[in-house]
């Protein structure tokens, strides 16, 4: 369709042009199982048992750019993927989808996400079930502004975190363990977005990477 083609931000128009009469691919290609497609000029032996994770700040136009960083990551998931990106009036804008990068973003849903920051998720599950509502970044409304998170790992001890909070009246609408985060960030008793942030991270072990905006700033 007409919104099937994405432009790929930052390159001349002719070296586009001359790759593909090449037959040289520009970006891996990937199959639904991680594997990148006969052809491709990126033949490394990737392992697909992770999440990628990508961020984007002070770039105008950050959600397209994160899409092409997603490209590139879509080795480390392919069950989900999404972008959620904020303008500069602090208005947070998400799409996320089941399967791949190239088949969930498109001309139109690329241009709805208005801003100069974005963050994005390709998603390899380690935690809760491959489902569209488990799909990242996460967004939920905060004190300080949208917050947003995309997480890449795994909490060894969200059990008994969630059953904590859950005992203490917290509802859940996903099943993944980064909400566990959420939920402790919201609750914590800190002043400061930062201290607040720390103070969560702090109950929590194994091992991570979190990428997180709250309003503006990553």
């Amino acid at each position: 369709g007409e919104d099937s083609v994405i432009p790929r931000v930052g390159m001349p128009e002719e070296s586009l042009i001359s790759g593909e009469k090449a037959g040289i691919p520009l970006f891996p290609r990937y199959d639904r199982t991680g594997s990148r497609t006969a052809g491709s000029v990126f033949n490394e032996d990737w392992s697909n048992s992770m999440c990628g994770v990508f961020g984007v700040s002070g770039v105008p136009d950050a959600a397209r750019l994160t899409y092409l960083g997603l490209y590139a990551l879509q080795h480390r998931g392919q069950e989900s993927t999404g972008i959620v990106a904020v303008d500069e009036h602090g208005q947070a804008r998400a799409h996320r989808g089941m399967g791949l990068v190239s088949e969930n973003f498109t001309e139109s849903s690329l241009s709805k996400l208005l801003g100069d920051v974005a963050v994005g998720h390709t998603r390899y599950s380690t935690a809760g079930s491959s489902v569209l509502a488990n799909a990242q970044p996460l967004l939920n409304d905060y004190k300080s502004g949208p917050l947003t998170i995309a997480h890449n790992g795994n909490l060894t001890n969200a059990p008994q975190l969630r059953k904590q909070l859950v005992d203490e009246g917290a509802l859940f609408q996903t099943t993944t363990d980064t909400e566990v985060l959420l939920h402790l960030i919201a609750r914590s008793r800190k002043e400061t977005p930062e201290d607040q942030i720390r103070e969560a991270l702090e109950q929590c072990e194994g091992a991570f990477t979190l990428l997180l905006a709250v309003g503006r700033t990553i």
